[in-house]
């Protein structure tokens, strides 16, 4: 295996400049596909910053229910039944029932208001200002629907081991506070969050601007080049190479796939589950044949 996964990286590293290793599988279909060396290598991580929607929870469970939701209610409140431009808006497939990227699940909900309200207004007979009243007094009101939260996997034991190895954590999400705080403690993980910034919090800047990331490094004192980042979308990928973070890893437990995360991810691997060792032992990620190895064999 090692003759292996040495040629393969060697075959990398010749054609793509940019990566430093490839996909790894082993027997337990554990995958970590390592994209390029990590800002400041040699800089242990004390701080990661968790986005929530399709990172530590499903995406699709916690949001499904509640697009036939506003779709049900602005049928109601119009008179039309708008769910085909309403799905497409969110990027639902009532069929499936998965959501896939858009503003649903890389924006503020601020934003998923106007960019429905902009497609109601184009196919139906109210002006854009009638119909985002509508939309956003549907919305607001389904604030109070209590969500169905789902974890990707199971992310207690490891909030438990950053904790006990002293490293800080963070929540960084396009949802709002009473959602989030609702989900974190339905995953009974609440207790070990240093600091949580949500999308209708006053001081928050929507991804991918570094804002959001400096202002939980500065709040907790940690530097960037000490921090981690883990989420599901470009957006929170970009979001920590703007930032200069230590580590940026990208997880496909939710909208994003491999080809969406791997301009900017450090690495990707399925879960936050297993990037539990990386954070730990941030030497695995070397651009050498040898931490390869040992990284496949965790």
């Amino acid at each position: 295996m090692r003759s292996t996964l040495a040629s393969l990286l060697s075959s990398v590293l010749k054609n793509h400049s940019k990566l430093s290793a490839a996909s790894i599988h082993t027997t337990k279909a554990y995958e970590a596909t390592v994209l390029r060396q990590r800002n400041h290598p040699n800089e242990p991580i004390k701080l990661v910053i968790f986005d929530k929607d399709g990172t530590l929870t499903s995406f699709d469970s916690m949001w499904a229910p509640w697009c036939k939701e506003v779709a049900n209610q602005l049928q109601q409140k119009t008179g039309f039944d708008v769910s085909n431009e309403a799905y497409r808006s969110f990027n639902y497939d009532p069929v499936t029932g998965k959501i896939g990227k858009g503003p649903l699940a890389e924006n503020t909900h601020a934003h998923v208001h106007t960019d429905l309200a902009s497609i109601l207004s184009e196919n139906y007979p109210f002006s854009y200002d009638e119909i985002y009243k509508i939309v956003f007094d549907v919305c607001k009101n389904l604030q109070s629907m209590k969500p169905v939260v789902e974890a990707t996997c199971d992310v207690t034991p490891v909030f438990s081991a950053l904790k006990d190895s002293n490293i800080k954590i963070a929540v960084c999400t396009s949802d709002n506070r009473k959602s989030t705080m609702h989900a974190l403690e339905d995953l009974k993980i609440s207790h070990f969050v240093d600091y949580v910034i949500c999308g209708d919090d006053e001081h928050n800047t929507p991804k991918p601007a570094p804002d959001n990331v400096h202002f939980i490094c500065t709040k907790l004192g940690v530097e960037e080049k000490h921090t981690a980042i883990i989420g599901d979308t470009p957006t929170d990928t970009e979001m920590g190479k703007r930032s200069g973070l230590g580590l940026v890893i990208g997880v496909l437990s939710g909208v994003g796939d491999k080809s969406d995360l791997i301009p900017e991810a450090d690495v990707i691997v399925h879960n936050v589950e297993k990037s539990l060792p990386l954070i730990l032992n941030p030497d695995l990620l070397t651009e050498t044949s040898n931490g390869i190895n040992n990284m496949g064999q965790n």
